[in-house]
């Protein structure tokens, strides 16, 4: 099976396109790539369906850039986030390649590498089949570059590592009888090998009982293919054999969320299952918010309704690696009895002291470096490279609330001094690497300076 390329374009810039597709055509030959664009649509499909379809499948997604794909509100508010939020997840490649000369430098895609070589844009170039081969060139680099990856690239738990987990809440409404019912998920990736995920999912509730299943997620097709799978792990009851499920998705877009104190700026997608066994059919209505810090399979929070029946709301309530919690062991309905069995996490008051050398990670990818020192035990001192402003100087105290870091003093850079303040939530912690959210949303990652 071949790499699949996404072609993101606006429709003034067809002359490109068409010219690009005969460049990559002994690739296609070789199977090395499978393209699609927009332009292979059938007659009567929804054509925004089929767009998020393909794009959610791809491996690899080229931005065609152009005035015209900058000023055109969905490529830039559904494609673009859509394609960025995979980017970041790590199970696709975005890659801008510049059409004609365009303002893009404040896009969400502008911190990654352009082509053709040299970012200059191909309508610039004297000879147009030169700057086509040029793109070319890079883009077989890049697909050997994917196809070396074990796995299906648009299967998030490619990137998985065994350890990784996630703890969720869920609520069930039931429509008929005004009943709501809670319980408590676990999911962990428990083994892992190049064909395969293998995932403990615990499920405790004093209303529903408790239920434990280990499923095997195969990483050689997309994650939506094992939908069928991942959602009868959540019940106790099995998909009949007799079922056919049908997966349309409907819309999408951007959304901040807040969840408790952390913030995550999120792709949301509105998906409907048509579900058929026999004579009866169930539309199942989804929708659900992901973020690139959510291991696993990167869902932040999930909403599932059945007209009539029920809605379920699943929303994640922590995560991380297998340094930070044991899998719990089912071996009672006595909810109290196997309750979470936490490992000791270190205090971050113990392992604060000394220096850090710090990434900040904004919601636009850009990256603020930064170092930090603890040498006291109230005083910080730290600095900021900020592209825009230079060097910022930052002193004043610190404290620690439970998994929280406090800053408060002051900020000066170039001739200003102001009042500086921040806290940071740490969601991984150990002796050498902390990582977190800023109270403003950025990711914050620390490394230990030896």
């Amino acid at each position: 099976m071949g790499i699949k390329l996404f072609i993101s374009y606006a429709h003034e810039d067809e002359s490109f396109r068409i010219d690009f597709e005969k460049h990559f055509t002994s690739m296609k030959r070789e199977g090395l790539i499978e393209e699609w664009t927009d332009r292979m649509i059938s007659a009567g499909s929804e054509w925004a369906e089929e767009i998020e379809a393909h794009l959610d499948q791809s491996n690899i997604i080229l931005l065609f850039i152009s005035p015209d794909f900058m000023a055109s509100s969905y490529c830039s508010e559904v494609e673009v986030q859509r394609a960025m939020q995979r980017q970041r997840m790590g199970i696709s490649k975005v890659i801008p390649v510049l059409i004609r000369p365009a303002d893009w430098l404040g896009a969400p895609f502008s911190k990654l590498q352009a082509i053709p070589s040299e970012a200059r844009a191909i309508s610039e170039w004297e000879d147009r089949d030169a700057a086509m081969f040029d793109v070319t060139k890079h883009l077989r680099k890049l697909c050997k570059e994917v196809s070396a990856i074990p796995g299906n690239p648009a299967n998030p738990y490619t990137i998985s590592k065994t350890g990784d987990w996630i703890e969720a809440e869920l609520i069930y409404d039931l429509h008929q009888t005004g009943e709501s019912k809670i319980a408590t998920l676990h999911m962990s990736v428990i083994d892992k090998n190049d064909d395969t995920a293998t995932v403990k999912v615990l499920t405790f509730s004093e209303e529903l009982g408790n239920d434990e299943k280990t499923i095997g997620i195969p990483l050689d097709k997309p994650l939506e293919d094992s939908a069928g799978l991942i959602a009868s792990s959540f019940t106790s009851e099995q998909i009949p054999g007799n079922a056919s499920i049908e997966v349309h998705q409907n819309s999408g877009g951007v959304e901040k969320l807040f969840i408790g104190s952390k913030v995550y700026y999120t792709t949301w997608v509105n998906i409907d299952c048509d579900i058929r066994m026999g004579k009866e059919h169930t539309v199942l209505k989804t929708r659900k918010w992901l973020s690139e810090l959510i291991p696993l399979d990167g869902i932040v929070k999930l909403i599932n309704t059945i007209e009539g029946i029920y809605t379920s709301t699943m929303t994640v309530i922590a995560y991380g690696h297998e340094d930070t919690l044991v899998i719990p062991e089912i071996k009672s309905n006595n909810v109290k009895s196997k309750a979470r069995q936490k490992k000791k996490i270190p205090a971050l008051g113990e392992i604060i002291g000394g220096s850090w050398q710090t990434k900040i990670i904004e919601s636009s990818g850009q990256i603020i470096p930064a170092t930090f020192s603890f040498n006291s035990p109230d005083v910080f001192t730290g600095t900021l490279d900020s592209a825009s402003l230079g060097p910022i100087h930052l002193q004043g105290r610190w404290w620690v609330q439970n998994q929280n870091l406090f800053f408060e003093g002051s900020q000066a850079y170039s001739t200003y001094n102001m009042p500086y303040a921040a806290g940071i939530e740490f969601v991984e912690l150990s002796k050498n690497i902390l990582k977190g959210i800023s109270q403003s949303g950025e990711k914050v990652i620390m490394e230990r300076i030896k």
